[in-house]
This record gives structure tokens, sequence and C-alpha cells, in this order.
């Protein structure tokens, strides 16, 4: 699910594309204060190759529908009298009125407050009760599972009884529960064993990635299984119990930001999770003269992980929880494929058991490229056939349901289709409007039984859009239009809804 991003050229953008079956080509400058961008309330500069810049200002009534500037005009009246801080009660913010005097905005109360840093209970060595914080406010310790609590804040215990306090394991000592070790942040308290790296109850453990087992005395034990690029998850290789995290549509711009999609009950709303840092060398020669690569498309395996390719054809493991990434052990250029559309397909309607679909070839390949299929356990590629023809490659997904889906934009003819997973050959397909302009990135997905489109082209400005199309009647509608994102990956799991 891929698309092309996009790069500044003086006061006018460039359109140079090429890459896998359909591709992109870097050039230019990313010229400063470009455009503005309206996010969360506050509009900031981008640059050229829309990267947020420093902030201009927060708005009174929020963002407007273009996400480019405030809201104009405001239709209500925001309320920051005696306020420091806070919800203006228009979907804006009060500005800050206390850092000026070296003090703190109370949100709660909006009020300037001094410095002080209330205490914790660990602070006191409080573990039950009562007591004041010393800034005017009160903690609760809590209560004691057993016995009743001192005058002192401790729990009553009799002699030799040991227990876990969160990371300290204790044992009560003339009447008093005093620590024995505390655990490290890996590490789990049990009461019989004190610290330990795991827990012999649970059984199998993970470690280093992989899946070891857990001795008796709770220590990590030998190796059981190699996940290779599937996550250990609780003790095991893969997630088949589709973490929640799989239930939304993933999508990653040309800024490097991470943005999961929800779908679901005709939200169709953005959140953005955080930007990559993956640690990727430069770009193909051949791609804008090997600079700094960027992503280039994206799938989301059955554990909810994210697989990015970059420009530089290496494929990072990346968190749909935290936006962390990590190499792949994928060797990059694998069969000539150096850049590629892709999406995770189940083998059979219902299993477990999926692969990677992929749509590309060499940087310069932009329609005549082939098809193939990457096995997740092992990363040996096999070739399926050509591309079909189209003006430009597609993007693919998948579902759990076994289908196999590509998009196909064009100024002419652009289409949706189901591909044959023998052949990659077209068994169906659902006609679009072409697109007006340059077509400058498309991603792809399917969810809940309908197919998610993200496009950009360019016609003096840049348009991105979210276009849906229901193949029960083959009909397309704009979801979102003028978005902040040129996106350039899409993903989704085949643990998402496929009906």
């Amino acid at each position: 699910m891929r698309g092309i991003f996009s790069v500044g050229l003086g006061a006018s953008l460039a359109i140079l594309m090429a890459g896998g079956c359909a591709g992109e080509n870097p050039g230019g400058e990313c010229n400063s204060h470009e455009a503005t961008v309206c996010e969360l309330g506050s509009v900031y500069w981008q640059d050229g190759c829309g990267k947020r810049e420093d902030l201009i200002g927060a708005c009174d009534c929020g963002c407007d529908g273009a996400g480019v500037d405030c809201k104009t005009p405001c239709e209500c009246q925001p309320q920051c009298t005696s306020k420091c801080c806070g919800d203006n009660g228009c979907g804006g913010i009060c500005q800050d009125a206390c850092a000026a005097a070296g003090q703190v905005c109370n949100p709660a109360s909006c009020e300037c407050q001094g410095t002080c840093a209330a205490a914790t209970c660990d602070d006191l060595g409080k573990e039950c009760g009562q007591w004041d914080d010393g800034c005017g406010g009160f903690l609760q310790c809590g209560d004691c599972a057993e016995g009743v609590c001192g005058a002192d804040g401790k729990c009553a215990c009799t002699q030799g009884q040991k227990r876990c306090q969160g990371a300290s394991y204790q044992e009560c000592q003339a009447g008093v529960f005093t620590e024995l070790q505390h655990c490290g942040d890996e590490q789990a308290c049990l009461v019989e064993l004190g610290c330990v790296d795991c827990d012999p109850a649970a059984g199998n453990v993970c470690s280093g990635g992989d899946v070891h087992a857990c001795n008796p005395d709770g220590t990590v034990g030998g190796l059981v299984e190699t996940c290779w690029t599937e996550a250990c998850v609780a003790g095991s290789c893969g997630d088949p119990a589709c973490p929640p995290e799989t239930m939304f549509i993933y999508v990653v711009d040309d800024s490097y930001r991470l943005l999961s999609f929800n779908p679901a009950g005709g939200a169709n709303e953005f959140a953005l999770i955080g930007n990559l840092n993956c640690p990727a060398g430069p770009s193909w020669p051949d791609w804008g003269g090997g600079g700094t690569a960027t992503p280039f498309s994206m799938s989301v395996d059955r554990s909810g992980r994210a697989w990015v390719l970059y420009t530089s054809g290496e494929i990072f493991l990346v968190s749909t929880t935290d936006a962390s990434c990590q190499a792949s052990p994928y060797p990059k250029g694998q069969d000539g494929f150096k850049l590629f559309g892709m999406g995770f397909v189940s083998d059979e309607p219902g299993s477990e058991a999926e692969h990677l679909f992929i749509a590309g070839g060499n940087v310069d390949a932009q329609v005549m490229g082939d098809m193939a299929m990457i096995d997740p356990n092992t990363l040996a590629l096999t070739t399926i056939g050509p591309c079909p023809q189209a003006e430009y490659g597609p993007e693919l997904t998948g579902t759990g349901k076994g289908e196999w889906f590509g998009y196909f934009p064009g100024a002419g003819s652009t289409f949706v289709a189901k591909l044959n997973k023998l052949s990659g050959q077209i068994d169906n397909q659902w006609p679009l409007p072409g697109l007006a302009g340059d077509i400058r990135a498309w991603a792809f997905a399917h969810w809940g039984g309908k197919f998610y489109i993200f496009v950009t082209t360019y016609s003096g400005s840049y348009d991105s859009k979210v276009l849906l199309l229901d193949p029960e009647d083959g009909q397309t509608e704009t979801l979102l239009d003028n978005l902040p994102y040129i996106i350039v990956g899409a993903g989704v799991s085949t643990c998402a809804p496929y009906n």
C-alpha cells in the first residue's frame, strides 16, 4: 500500500515518478514556510515537503475544515476571563498566562499556582492511610490487605511474612515490612521467589524476541522457538488472538508520520501515533541520486505490527502503538524487487497463516513490474507473474477471507481489481472516476467489505483525499479532502473485519 511523496522545487513543485509497478522520484528542495497546517487547535508553518515547522499561534475555535488555518468566523465567544489556561469553550484553548511569572497553570481550576511539587506516598514512605502532600492536598495511600494501618503509615505484619508491594519484595521484620529486593523493569515480583525474570506458572516467556522456557526458579531457560519476523507475544510467536490494534487501518505519510485511521461506524478519523525514526540507509542510487530514504509502502500483520518499506529497499517492523521500529532481516533487493507495494493476505478464509503479497521491481519500472509473495516466517520471495497492464502499478491489500485486491490509479483509467493469487492477473474489477492532475501518491486498504483509497494529486496545489468504493454497487464517494497529509502507504491486518 504505497504512494509517491512530494518534493518542493523553489516556488513550484515538480512531479517525478518511478518505482515498483508504479513509483515516485524525489528531487529538489524543501523551502521553509511554504504553507501552513492546523493540528490540535494550533497553526504551524510547514515546508515545501509538508514537514511541520514552528508554531504560529493557537486558535480560538479550533482548526478549519481544510486543516490549514484557524476556523473563522468564530461562532461562539471564547471564555477566558479569570482563566490562565485550559478549554475556552469554543474548541480552542486559553493562552497560558502563568509561564511568564514562573508559575504553573492548574487546568482544573484555571488558576496560576506556585511550583510546589506534591509528595507521593513513596516520597513519604507511607503505604496506607491519608497524609498531607505538602502542597495543600491529601494523599490516599491505600488500605492494608492484612492487619491495620499503624501511626507511621505502615501495615502491621507477622514475623517472616513476605509480600510484593509493586516492584518491592519485602519481608516482615520486628512487625514492619522491610525491603529485601527491588525488582527491575523487566522482572516480576513473586511472593514465593522474590524478583524473577519470568513466572514459572505462566509457562514459556519471550526473551530477545524469541520463545524461551521459564525455569522453576524464575530464570529464563533454553530456546523453545525462534520467531524470525513474527512478534513474540505472551510466550509464543505471533498473536492469533488479534489484539485490538489490528482493528484499524494504518497510514504513513511523506513526513514520516504514522497515523491510525478508524472507519468504524463512519468515524473516518485520523489519529497521530508518532514519527518514524527508523535507521534506514540511503535510497537506492537510481532513486533521486541515493539521498535520504523515506517510507515507500507498508502493510500490517496479524500481530498488529506495520511492515514499512523505505526507498533504501529495507523493511522495518514498526509498532502501531508507539511508532518505534526495528530493522527486519529481509534482504533488500531480493530477486530484483527493489521497491514495491504490499499487502498481507490470509492463506485461506479464516486462516491464521498469511503471506505478504507484493507488486514491484526496479526503481524505474513504472508499470511493467512483477507480482510476488513473501513468506513472513522465512522471508523467501516467490515470483507469481507480471503486473496487469494499467497506467500505474497497484497498491495492494488483503483480507482474512483470503482475498487479494489491487488499486490501479490513473488519469483516464482508474480501477480496483480482485487479483488471482496463482497468476497475479485480474479476476474482477470495479472502475473509478479518473484522477485530475498529476498523481503524486496512493495507498489502499480493505476494511469491513469496502475499499478505502488514499490519494494525492497536484494541480498547482496538493489535494489529498480519502475515497470510499463500495463493491456492492460500484459507487465511489469522497470521505475526506484537503488533508494535511501526503499518504504514501497504508496497511490493514487480516484480523480486521472483512464483511
